[in-house]
C-alpha cells in the first residue's frame, strides 16, 4: 500500500492494482521498482548523514552543511519521485476501472 499525496489516508493498493492490469503489469513493476531503488538511495544518504552527526570532527561544520544541502535537495527530489509513481499508478488504476455506458 503507497499513500497517495495530499491524502495521506487513502491508499493505492499496488498488489490489486497489478492484477487488475493484466499486460499492462510491465508499467506497474518499472514503476515499483524505480521508487524502490530511489527509496533506497535516499536511505542510504540518511544513513552516512547519521554517521556524519555522530561522528562529528572538529572543523567538519563545512562538510555538514553541504551533506545537509545535498540531503535537502535529495529529499526533495524523493518526494517529486513518490508524487510521479502514484501519479503513474492512478492513472494505470483509472485504466482498468470498467467504463460506464451512458
Amino acid at each position: 500500500m503507497l499513500n497517495r499525496p495530499g491524502n495521506p489516508g487513502q491508499t493505492v493498493d499496488v498488489v490489486k492494482i497489478g492484477r487488475d492490469l493484466g499486460s499492462r503489469s510491465d508499467d506497474l513493476v518499472r514503476i515499483v521498482a524505480k521508487l524502490t531503488s530511489d527509496l533506497e538511495r535516499f536511505d542510504a544518504l540518511l544513513i552516512r548523514h547519521r554517521k556524519m552527526l555522530e561522528h562529528q570532527t572538529a572543523g567538519g561544520s563545512e562538510m555538514l552543511t553541504r551533506q545537509s544541502e545535498r540531503l535537502s535537495q535529495e529529499a526533495a527530489n524523493m518526494v517529486a519521485s513518490v508524487q510521479e509513481a502514484l501519479k503513474q499508478l492512478r492513472e494505470l488504476s483509472q485504466a482498468t476501472k470498467p467504463r460506464s455506458r451512458g
